[in-house]
């Protein structure tokens, strides 16, 4: 995931993370994809600036207002934040990734970026 927002009251939250192959297995082959782990367990965490660096925090902003989640409120948006994490896959397989995401804030703004990129 790599996220940006260019508006202070603005941030994301990224909850449930799941990768499951599509042949009938319910297996997620992400590790810790609600993040209850903390951040030190299966996912690693960039910044593009020394300024601010996006987190896993406690928060009702939450899925299920309870728990931990990942979470960027860091400005501008050319301080990308990047939360990543590597799984093994078969060739030929279909997986089904998915994910809870919510915009914190209030108001209209442009310039607040989400992507998921999957790399092979």
């Amino acid at each position: 995931f790599s996220s940006a927002t260019a508006n202070a009251p603005k941030d994301w939250y990224v909850d449930n993370v799941t990768v499951v192959a599509n042949s009938g297995s319910t297996s997620n082959t992400i590790i810790n994809g609600d993040f209850e782990s903390g951040s030190s367990v299966g996912w690693q965490m960039y910044s593009c600036d020394s300024i601010c660096s996006a987190s896993i925090i406690s928060s009702t902003a939450c899925l299920g207002s309870t728990g931990m989640c990942y979470n960027n409120q860091c400005t501008p948006t050319s301080n990308l934040q990047f939360i990543e994490q590597s799984f093994n896959a078969t060739i030929g397989v279909i997986y089904n990734v998915s994910f809870w995401l919510v915009r914190g804030g209030s108001g209209i703004g442009a310039g607040t970026d989400l992507q998921v990129n999957v790399y092979s």
